[in-house]
């Protein structure tokens, strides 16, 4: 309170407040709180809108409709939806035709075709590379024979033989010298036709062949053998190759045109004879005489550069043969006693 004049200091607010309020008062404030104010209300958000796509429509057309309206002569249009598969295969066909795609196969096709002889021959060159031994390819070309000359040096179990034999293929003829300072040094026999059969010893005159004549039976046991082999097909059959032949070795001998490749053999010829009984009983009387059963028999065979067999040995049936010529056509042996 003022001491001068008498009043109040207090607000006039704090005195308006102490009244006590009325029906419109509080009406008025009540109305203030219950209804915001309209800029306090956020707007709804404005979503954006999505391109319209146009898809080509097909108009299908019926004469005998009656008109309609808006659709003259009776036209009524409809739109198809083809499916996204049908659409790709549609693009596919446009862009590759038949003879693009078939132009594309018989590329990929040589491209694969080189490739594979490029593995072959690079797998070859690898191999001789690193020296790795080889058996002779199954399927080699030899050339013809009609007659040949053979240098024989076989004993017991084989045929006994130490000479040289030369065998017209064709005919079956033959001619047979001892070798000197063999064992059957100055020994002849002579067949002009395969079935006759001469023979003689140095200073007597020729006869006729007996059974009592052992080198007889030996050549005529042994000229089969000989004529049977001529390539490396004939010592090794397929079915030997099937797990019966081991390469011990190959040789180069020779030069140039004279080189030789010789071949050491282990045969597994008691696996060969169990395996198959008839190719092991023509490997008997085709290829070498009484060859021995076991799990490694040595053979030793020797390949030209025609691919002719030109030696053949099996040490433990003491047979072994060198082939000194050779030639397409074949040889004609004379008769000695119409000389």
């Amino acid at each position: 309170m003022d001491t001068a004049t008498g009043e109040s200091g207090e607000p006039e607010s704090q005195a308006d407040s102490s009244e006590p309020r009325t029906a419109d008062t509080r009406r008025h404030t009540t109305d203030s709180l219950a209804a915001p104010a309209a800029s306090a209300i956020p707007e709804p958000p404005v979503l954006p809108s999505l391109p319209i796509q146009r898809v080509p429509s097909t108009t299908t057309i019926d004469r005998n409709a009656p008109a309609g309206r808006g659709t003259p002569g009776g036209a009524r249009s409809h739109r198809t939806y083809r499916s996204e598969q049908a659409r790709s295969k549609a693009v596919y066909r446009r862009a590759n035709p038949w003879w693009r795609r078939a132009l594309r196969a018989l590329i990929g096709a040589c491209l694969l075709a080189a490739a594979g002889i490029g593995v072959y021959f690079g797998v070859g060159l690898v191999q001789d590379f690193v020296g790795r031994d080889r058996l002779p390819s199954a399927g080699t070309d030899v050339p013809d024979i009609g007659s040949a000359s053979f240098q024989i040096t076989s004993s017991s179990p084989s045929p006994t033989i130490d000479g040289t034999l030369s065998i017209d293929f064709g005919m079956y003829a033959f001619e047979f010298v001892g070798r000197p300072t063999g064992p059957q040094e100055g020994l002849q026999v002579v067949s002009p036709d395969g079935t006759t059969i001469y023979l003689r010893t140095t200073g007597s005159e020729w006869r006729a062949a007996n059974p009592e004549d052992d080198i007889v039976g030996a050549l005529q046991a042994a000229i089969p053998f000989l004529r049977s082999v001529d390539g490396p097909d004939a010592v090794l059959e397929n079915r030997l190759r099937q797990g019966s032949v081991e390469l011990v070795d190959e040789v180069d001998e020779g030069v140039d045109d004279d080189q030789l490749r010789r071949y050491e053999l282990e045969i597994d010829t008691d696996y060969y004879s169990d395996k198959w009984p008839l190719q092991w009983n023509s490997y008997q009387v085709e290829v070498v005489p009484a060859l021995a059963i076991g799990d490694a028999v040595p053979v030793v065979m020797t390949l030209d550069d025609d691919n002719v067999v030109v030696r053949l040995s099996a040490p433990e049936s003491n047979w072994a043969w060198e082939r000194l010529t050779y030639s397409e056509f074949g040889i004609s042996i004379a008769d000695p006693t119409r000389v």
